[in-house]
């Protein structure tokens, strides 16, 4: 007889894409083997991650959770309850999340119903209740090793690294003279790129400088900034002072990331985010495409310095410039980064390995003996 499948309770604090993690969370949502869970998705809202994970299957739930220190100190446990019940009812034995505050919260109701909680942590920035979500929780997924050394001082057996994974077959090598002729680009312009949030943190300003410099060396070099943020207007009056005019081209949020990335011939990042393990860097090289990264959190972790791209120590934007020239003039040096690039992606940032191992973890905290 046919096992039923174990639902497992995903919970997000965004109701819309704001980055890497939701759409690492729309992959495993996607990937999980559906013959052995069901998954049902808490949001705070209706939005684009409501219409996305529906359309991948998965039952949604919208409830807007209360902040953590919240005023009103019986709305936190009021959640909690609710939670708890809507739990049992599902039948939920797996509750996955990856916001902090919201993990404390679902943690909880999650040990109140029976179920087994797992904190995802996406990056490597400490939060100042680590402490606190490990003891809550059964397992701790990271990203990465830079992540997993915040809760390495614990030392308790369930902290486990799993990489991001990347669909591999959406983020693939393009033509470039195709994927460039749908930004309305030349073949023969030199492209960088940055796409994600447009926020301090990322760097952005370096690369506006970056490219300025590249662009004196290189005066048909375009450069392509996709994404959103509350710093946008701030880089908009960044790349007017700096006279990049039509060459830089912000063009907000794209919901097909990977026909963007394929247009690029050198990825951006001099982030210091704290990163876990930077999507964006692996889309990129899953393009065929080099990056040239600050050395943040789980970033070396993606770019092999030196042999698939980069890995800058500093936020210098002449440094970025110097090695984005030494790739765009050596085209034999370019492609041998290239294929190296997309070789590395293949092998180690594939989404179904990611959601395979995932699933691991979840039997093994269904067993008896498992982790927590």
């Amino acid at each position: 007889m046919a096992k039923i499948p174990v639902p497992v309770l995903y919970t997000c604090g965004f109701q819309d894409i704001a980055g890497g993690g939701q759409r690492s969370l729309l992959l495993l949502i996607k990937n999980i083997d559906r013959s052995r869970f069901q998954p049902i998705l808490l949001l705070p809202g209706a939005g684009e991650m409501s219409v996305q994970a529906a359309a991948l299957g998965a039952q949604i739930r919208v409830e807007s959770s209360p902040a953590l220190k919240s005023w009103r100190l019986w709305r936190p446990g009021w959640f909690v309850l609710r939670t708890a019940r809507f739990m049992r009812e599902a039948g939920v034995r797996i509750v996955h999340s990856d916001t902090p505050d919201l993990a404390l919260l679902t943690a909880t109701a999650a040990r109140l119903a029976g179920a087994r909680p797992v904190f995802h942590a996406r990056t490597s920035k400490k939060y100042r209740l680590d402490r606190l979500l490990q003891l809550l929780h059964a397992a701790m997924i990271c990203v990465s090793q830079a992540a997993a050394a915040r809760f390495a001082v614990c030392g308790d057996g369930k902290v486990f690294v799993v990489r991001n994974g990347v669909d591999l077959a959406l983020f693939a090598p393009t033509p470039k003279a195709q994927a460039k002729a749908k930004l309305g680009l030349a073949a023969a312009d030199p492209v960088l790129g940055y796409a994600g949030q447009i926020i301090a943190e990322k760097g952005i300003a370096a690369i506006l400088r970056a490219f300025a410099l590249v662009r004196r060396e290189l005066p048909q070099a375009r450069l392509v900034i996709a994404g959103r943020g509350p710093y946008e207007p701030a880089m908009l009056r960044l790349a007017d002072e700096l006279g990049l005019g039509s060459s830089a081209m912000f063009i907000g949020f794209q919901d097909q990331a990977h026909e963007v990335i394929a247009a690029f011939d050198l990825l951006l990042l001099p982030s210091r985010a704290g990163e876990g393990l930077s999507r964006v860097l692996m889309e990129a090289m899953a393009c065929g495409v080099p990056a040239l990264a600050s050395d943040d959190g789980g970033n070396p972790e993606v770019v092999t310095d030196g042999e698939d791209g980069f890995i800058i120590p500093q936020d210098d934007p002449e440094l970025y410039a110097q090695k984005a020239l030494h790739l765009l003039r050596d085209r034999e040096i370019y492609a041998e980064f290239s294929v190296r690039a997309l070789a590395a992606a293949r092998n180690k940032f594939d989404a179904r390995h990611t959601s395979r191992e995932i699933a691991a973890i979840y039997e093994s905290l269904l067993s008896t003996g498992g982790p927590g």
